[in-house]
């Protein structure tokens, strides 16, 4: 008669390691975080934080922001149709411009237009921010006080522009990377909770990476719960929160105690906090 040996599983898991987030990080760290998170794309030589940003440029942040980018660009078609005439529905900012119009986000001028290629005030950017955090164009705020309701939210920490009127004209992207990474770590007034607890439930970025480019701190030491033995060739490990994947380098399993013959083994599933491994005899 053959019995199964219980083995013995000793596993060296390599856990995230999380970088709280601070206010006085520098801008360019800032714009690489929002880089990881895919909310801005391209920094460095490829994104000047001296420019101005478009119109059109700012349709995609927002959209971004409230991790619906793929959701915009599998709709495609739908969203490009909009009711702006000089908006085609084959410009590439098309579907990002019409997501925002129907969400009540963005709005044209007098005249129907959008002007794409105009550059976007410092105000209408940030009223645009202020609705992708859930507040409610005309009712939680007006024209007039957008930067009082940026002030008071946390998206700006200027204590100016709690008393500002006046719309800046020439708004540079320095200033969006500052206003997006701030909005990321706001609560949103509709789903209450953080932003960027809201685009990982959207799939738009894991927790992981989330956690990685600093949006997120992970106080959770991983650790083992179960592990149990399936059959001679195989064993299940069940960790006590979901890792970022692992590969063989990260696990030595011995045959018993004395570690005298390491098993080969290869990860043959690892979904939610369990891993399934498949040994040697």
């Amino acid at each position: 008669m053959r019995y199964l040996r219980i083995i013995v599983a000793v596993i060296l898991i390599v856990s995230v390691t999380a970088v709280p987030v601070f206010a006085d990080q520098d801008i360019q760290s800032k714009a690489d975080a929002l880089n990881m998170v895919s909310v801005l794309k391209g920094t460095g030589t490829d994104y000047n934080l001296d420019d101005q940003l478009k119109r059109s440029e700012a349709s995609t942040f927002i959209v971004r922001l409230l991790g619906q980018e793929n959701n915009v660009l599998q709709n495609k078609e739908s969203y490009s149709m909009t009711n702006f005439p000089d908006v085609k529905s084959t410009d590439w900012f098309a579907p990002y411009v019409g997501y925002c119009a129907e969400q009540g986000i963005l709005a044209g001028y007098l005249d129907g237009t959008f002007r794409p290629n105009d550059y976007i005030s410092e105000k209408a950017f940030l009223k645009m921010v202020l609705c992708a955090l859930g507040y409610i164009y005309g009712d939680d705020f007006t024209w007039s006080n957008v930067y009082q309701m940026a002030y008071d939210t946390g998206i700006v920490t200027d204590y100016a522009y709690s008393t500002m009127v006046e719309d800046n004209t020439q708004y540079i992207r320095e200033n969006v990377v500052e206003v997006l990474y701030n909005a990321l770590t706001l609560e949103n007034k509709m789903t209450q909770q953080k932003q960027i607890l809201s685009i990982i439930a959207e799939g738009a970025v894991t927790k992981e990476i989330a956690t990685q480019a600093g949006f997120i701190k992970d106080d959770v030491s991983t650790t083992v719960v179960l592990v149990t033995p399936m059959d001679k060739n195989k064993l299940s490990i069940v960790l006590n929160e979901y890792i970022k994947p692992i590969t063989e380098k990260n696990i030595s399993i011995y045959e018993n105690m004395d570690q005298m013959r390491k098993l080969d083994i290869t990860v043959e599933t690892q979904a939610s906090g369990e891993i399934v491994l498949k040994t040697s005899n």
